[in-house]
């Protein structure tokens, strides 16, 4: 079974602006950058602003996550054994390997980073 685990511990709470960049990369000679570079106000994304592509990584691991809700954020953010199986199964981007970076940033500033490594065959 494949799946991601992450634990973020919030030294400063409550947190109250957060955001998401996310970039999509493909593999050909090198990384390249894959259509998809964005960054999304958490805050307002769970107030129901939607956004088709970060949608299609959470909703493999909202289930698995406690960050699942609008600001503020007040515990440590975890996901625990989020399967990583909806890459196997047909997903909207051709064969190839891919790079997707997750940087996480509260008021302004990057936090964390997190880079996942897909290979789509």
């Amino acid at each position: 079974m494949k799946y991601i685990s992450v634990r973020v511990r919030l030294l400063q709470t409550p947190v109250t602006q957060t955001h998401v960049q996310f970039t999509i990369w493909k593999k050909a000679n090198g990384y390249k950058p894959f259509v998809i570079n964005t960054t999304l106000d958490m805050c307002r994304y769970f107030e129901g602003k939607k956004n088709p592509f970060f949608d299609f990584f959470f909703d493999t691991w909202k289930k698995y996550s406690n960050i699942n809700h609008t600001c503020p954020y007040t515990s440590d953010i975890v996901v625990e054994k989020a399967p990583l199986n909806k890459f196997s199964t047909p997903t909207p981007f051709p064969e190839g390997s891919y790079r997707v970076d997750f940087m996480v940033g509260a008021y302004g500033i990057i936090r964390a980073g997190v880079q996942l490594f897909v290979t789509l065959e």
